[in-house]
């Protein structure tokens, strides 16, 4: 019985010491004051294994655990071990070590008080050096993405505010000569200046919507409860007159309340509305509100009976100054989509179409359900 028990003994030491040597991760065991007692080949290059850290094993003989942090770390390494050794319990934490050939190398441990030997621990160290360089490397990226998009925002607020000026300057002398020349020159000269104000009401257009694109980009959303049948009433009545035109239906099921930013809810409403009767040939436009609950979120549909949308174009008509027809076509900026996907995404949700030419479209959206308190 007792030569077999040695037996086990030896052969579970044996194994322990094959897991020890063939680790490629860093395993060591130290002295409480830091000094290392033993170390596995992954700190060396004894048995021709890829070092991590380089050194040789006379190189470390009692060589302390603290003595390879780097200095900017060394102060939390060492509260670390200070706090192993007062409450016997596991420490895990990041810091650079020195290696051989005076580089530096981030390495993770967790370590361990050994329980049998309270001036003892064990420790695991793993090289995280090329996770932390592509950290950095997504931060700094990052940084410079931010400072891109600010930049893109600051200069689109500006552009359009700079435009407006002379702008207004053209339109204005613009109708000074329609009202003080039309119909004294000749034709064509009265058909210059309706272009150019046509062109300088479509500028007019596209600066303030671009405005509003950069004030979405750099504002906040007001998040509060929001009835969106308040807001379908709201939208409805401003674009009275172009219902009315367009001899257009615009009906609805009872729509939620829902959380979010109701100047906002208002926006993607009346673009998707006006958009569902602008692109109409039906010579009866017909659009349709509903809602419903979906896995905590409201989906909110609009249907229309419009021209429809190519399957191939339906990702694409969300980006910005995406266009699908031309002016003579239908008039536009190309920026009302782009706005309801932004607003969409802000208040954490959704937007999508599912169309087919010449058979209407139904735009649908997510938006949240407003917690009960």
């Amino acid at each position: 019985g007792t030569f077999q028990n040695i037996t086990h003994r030896v052969e579970a030491e044996s194994e322990r010491d094959n897991f020890f040597a063939l680790s490629v991760d860093l395993l060591c065991i130290a002295h409480h004051d830091g000094r290392l007692l033993k170390v596995n080949p992954a700190w060396t290059t004894t048995l021709g294994f890829e070092s991590t850290l380089g050194f040789e094993k006379s190189d470390l003989e009692q060589v302390r655990f603290t003595e390879l942090v780097h200095p900017e770390e060394l102060e939390l390494v060492q509260a670390e071990l200070q706090l192993l050794k007062a409450s016997q319990k596991s420490s895990y934490f990041q810091a650079r070590f020195r290696c051989k050939g005076g580089e530096w190398k981030w390495i993770e441990w967790n370590i361990e008080a050994a329980y049998y030997d309270n001036k003892k621990f064990y420790a695991v160290g793993r090289d995280i050096t090329d996770r932390k360089r592509t950290e950095k490397s997504l931060r700094d990226m990052n940084i410079a993405l931010r400072e891109s998009n600010q930049e893109l925002k600051q200069f689109a607020y500006v552009a359009s505010h700079d435009l407006q000026t002379p702008l207004r300057s053209i339109a204005g002398f613009a109708h000074f000569l329609k009202d003080d020349y039309h119909g004294k020159i000749d034709a064509t000269a009265d058909d210059y200046i309706d272009r150019i104000i046509a062109g300088c009401e479509r500028q007019r257009i596209l600066i303030n919507d671009l405005l509003t694109y950069s004030r979405l980009e750099n504002g906040t959303v007001r998040q509060g409860e929001v009835d969106l049948n308040k807001v379908l009433s709201d939208v409805l009545e401003a674009i009275k007159l172009t219902i009315e035109e367009a001899k257009a239906a615009v009906t609805s099921d009872e729509l939620p309340t829902v959380l979010g930013d109701e100047s906002q809810m208002f926006q993607v409403l009346q673009n998707l509305i006006e958009n569902g009767i602008k692109y109409n040939k039906s010579g009866d436009p017909r659009i349709h509100l509903s809602a419903k609950e979906e896995n905590g979120e409201w989906l909110i549909s609009i249907r229309d009976n419009g021209i429809g949308i190519e399957l191939e174009q339906q990702t694409r008509i969300f980006e910005i100054f995406r266009r699908l027809h031309t002016q003579q076509e239908y008039s536009g900026t190309g920026i009302g989509l782009a706005l309801c996907r932004k607003i969409v995404q802000r208040h954490q949700g959704k937007i999508w179409v599912n169309s087919e030419a010449g058979a209407g479209s139904t735009f649908h959206f997510t938006l949240p359900v407003p917690k009960l308190v």
